[in-house]
């Protein structure tokens, strides 16, 4: 497979301000994928992520579609999915270099199961290992629906644990593939970042390639090319590393470090760091004996931070970084957060209405803004939540700095952990090299808005809360505490004080958010403002009939403003000229219980699994509802896919990025009812 790209005649500039796409056949394998581009460049992390398994709209439009592999690619050519892009990038995919040590403890001609869950991408997997080099192990392919011989007892699976059969003794889990190097260098030419990478890039890679080197003998021709990497790589950084072993011996030394020392570059493999130290005190710090991390030394008229760490293999590394630089490079970062949209678009101006209710909330959040209080904004889902935390932010004393957001419902706990609070080098399996800043490091004297905050766990309220009292946090893997000034700004459409009353919510930290608190009123509680926020959404470009605006007034609206924006939406796409009349307006505005409704079997059946596993609380995925089904409808899950994909695009279930998953939306229980 090779990649494919089409590109215009754009300059190579454009694409740093354009909305880019990415479809892969999991969310799981998009969000890996993405977190390796924002590896590179910061600019990936607006991405806009789709899998195939799960929802995918009818139509996308996009400046750059990504497809994660051929078969994605395939895959959506034949769905009901229009794709409208300027550029694309069908990808070709590795396996992780830093998963390479488990793939080569397999045994020659040893049996291992490889377990995907398509026999498609099983094929896939299993050249491509034998491409990479392991071709002397048996691999038999499993995916589910098949048997296999119980006599094997090991299994290799990017990341599809949860399909290993019983009976598996050992499970090398090698992670979702990742773009290899041209893919990468592919999409950053054409996003026009492809010379911002430098040596921040470099350093992520020391670690892997150290180990690589050291025992990988199965990939003796790769070594050699890495070694010269490493070389590239080590004269191209700005921070000083110094490799030594436990012995005190010298494994590596690049011209940086030296330089700190007004040293020559010279081979100094081999030789006692002694012979390049002399001050006593940072001897001691390198070698371990002051059990210190970080340290601060004065070196030739320049105050250098030194940290050390220790690899697995028991090489120590000790990188130096020159402080007044790195001051430096924070406030560019701040710079470049804003530039890349990590910033607050709305103030209190946007916010349309006159009722009482809504310039009572104005008034309040308006007045806690200017104070340095963390605030909580409480209201139903539409309510303009986030809107009112961007307004906030742009009448605070930190309007010129970074705002960043993140939705707590999106994130299992120990993805959304990894983001707030960021990690360390081998704190998990798939950590990046080097580690990765949280958003609480990178809106440093800013403000972050924590999105439904009421969908965090008990663990994570915890450490919520020690950032609130302290205003420290600690990597995930880490011991060391860093100081942050973060401004919170929190949001829940739930009622946090009946949770605090079954101790699902900590009530320490919910009286430590409520201090400065902001209730959002409904949209049925602001009747008045409807008309003004219809005629806003218009854009004055087209006008609506009073009988349509009076069945407007009446709806109860229980989506809010984003329900009331979407209907706008809907008349203005169905209309025949500038006047919006009830021909246009949705059923549900007027005669919602008029409908007549058919379900067939398969539907029925489907619907009613879905519904079963909502009322019980259990998650909804695919699989589940495979499971579920099976005996009587005797359906592939890719079948299931299909008619599943059907039921959300009629309007009867929808996909929650939260715990429920698949669910049954009102109008699917009046389908199952009617149909009874």
């Amino acid at each position: 497979m090779t990649m494919v790209l089409q590109k215009l005649s754009n300059q190579s500039g454009e694409m740093m301000n354009k909305k880019i796409t990415m479809i892969s056949g999991s969310m799981s394998t998009s969000e890996a994928l993405k977190n390796q581009l924002i590896e590179y460049h910061e600019i990936f992390s607006d991405i806009e992520l789709y899998a195939i398994d799960d929802y995918l709209p009818s139509i996308i439009t996009c400046d750059l579609i990504i497809y994660s592999s051929q078969i994605s690619y395939d895959e959506i050519q034949i769905l009901d999915v229009s794709i409208r892009s300027k550029e694309k990038i069908i990808a070709y995919r590795t396996i992780d270099f830093s998963r390479l040590d488990k793939l080569v403890r397999l045994k020659k001609n040893e049996q291992v199961l490889v377990v995907n869950d398509t026999m498609e991408t099983t094929v896939n997997i299993i050249d491509h290992l034998q491409a990479i080099g392991l071709e002397d192990v048996n691999f038999v392919p499993y995916y589910p629906g098949i048997d296999f011989n119980r006599a094997i007892k090991t299994a290799v699976t990017p990341g599809e644990l949860h399909l290993i059969p019983e009976g598996i003794e050992k499970v090398v889990d090698i992670g979702p593939r990742l773009f290899d190097y041209s893919t990468v260098f592919g999409i950053l030419e054409v996003v026009g970042v492809n010379k911002d990478i430098g040596s921040t890039y470099s350093q992520k890679y020391l670690s892997k390639i150290i180990n690589i080197t050291k025992n990988n003998s199965r990939f003796l021709d790769e070594t050699e090319e890495l070694n010269e990497q490493l070389n590239l790589i080590l004269s191209s950084i700005d921070e000083g590393i110094l490799v030594f072993d436990n012995q005190n011996q010298i494994k590596i030394v690049n011209h940086q470090f030296l330089k700190f020392f007004n040293m020559p570059y010279r081979n100094l493999v081999g030789q006692d760091i002694r012979e390049i130290i002399t001050d006593y005190d940072l001897i001691d710090f390198c070698i371990g004996i002051k059990n210190e991390h970080e340290s601060i030394f004065h070196i030739n008229h320049i105050n250098l931070a030194f940290s050390r760490s220790r690899l697995s293999s028991g090489l120590i590394i000790v990188i130096v970084k020159n402080i007044e630089e790195r001051m430096l490079e924070t406030r560019r970062l701040n710079r470049e957060l804003i530039k890349k949209g990590h910033y607050a678009k709305y103030t209190f101006d946007h916010i349309i209405g006159d009722s009482k209710a809504i310039r009572e909330a104005k008034y309040v959040a308006n007045k806690l803004a200017r104070s340095e209080l963390t605030i909580l904004i409480q209201g139903e889902s539409g309510t303009g939540k986030e809107l009112f935390a961007s307004a906030i932010h742009n009448e605070s004393l930190r309007k010129n700095q970074a705002f960043l957001a993140i939705n707590c419902s999106a994130f299992t706990d120990t993805l959304i952990e990894s983001e707030l609070f960021g990690y360390e080098d081998g704190a998990f399996t798939g950590a990046k090299k080097g580690g990765k800043s949280g958003l609480f490091e990178l809106a440093d004297s800013g403000t972050l808005f924590l999105d439904e905050i009421g969908d965090i766990s008990p663990k994570m309220q915890t450490k919520l809360l020690r950032v609130l009292q302290e205003g420290e946090i600690i990597r995930v893997g880490g011991s060391h505490v860093k100081s942050v000034d973060v401004r919170i700004i929190a949001a829940t459409n739930k009622n946090l004080a009946e949770m605090v009353d079954s101790s699902n919510f900590r009530e320490d930290l919910y009286y430590r958010l409520k201090i400065g608190i902001v209730n959002l009123p409904t949209l049925r509680d602001r009747r008045s403002d409807i008309v003004p926020l219809i005629e806003h959404f218009l854009e004055g470009n087209y006008q609506m009939d009073e009988e349509s605006e009076a069945l407007m007034r009446q709806k109860d609206w229980k989506g809010n403003i984003r329900e009331l924006k979407s209907t706008i939406m809907y008349m203005k796409a169905l209309a025949k000229d500038h006047i919006l009349t009830k021909n246009e307006l949705p059923k549900d505005v007027y005669d919602r219980h008029k409908r007549t409704i058919a379900l067939g079997e398969v539907e029925k059946v489907l619907l009613s699994a879905i519904y079963e596993t909502n009322q019980s609380g259990v998650s909804c995925g695919r699989q589940t509802i495979h499971r579920l089904t099976y005996e009587r409808l005797k359906m592939t899950e890719n079948q299931i896919r299909g008619r599943v994909q059907k039921l959300i695009l009629a309007g009867y279930l929808n996909n929650s990025k939260g715990p429920l998953g698949t669910f049954v939306t009102e109008l699917g229980v009046s389908a199952l009812e009617d149909s009874e």
